[in-house]
């Protein structure tokens, strides 16, 4: 998995989780479609053990 996907990924997670992010900022990362292509490619290739968690 490349750089690019951990980091969006993390910064995906660290919105989601840790920071309160209203709706019209919530709907303009959801709607950021090579973010979100970015994101499912990083879980994949964490499901198919491309990386490792350390």
């Amino acid at each position: 998995m490349s750089k690019l996907y951990f980091i969006e990924f993390a910064t995906l997670q660290y919105l989601t989780s840790s920071q309160y992010v209203d709706n019209s900022e919530m709907n303009e990362i959801l709607n950021d479609k090579n973010l979100i292509k970015h994101l499912k490619d990083g879980l994949n290739d964490m499901k198919n053990g491309d990386y490792k968690i350390v």
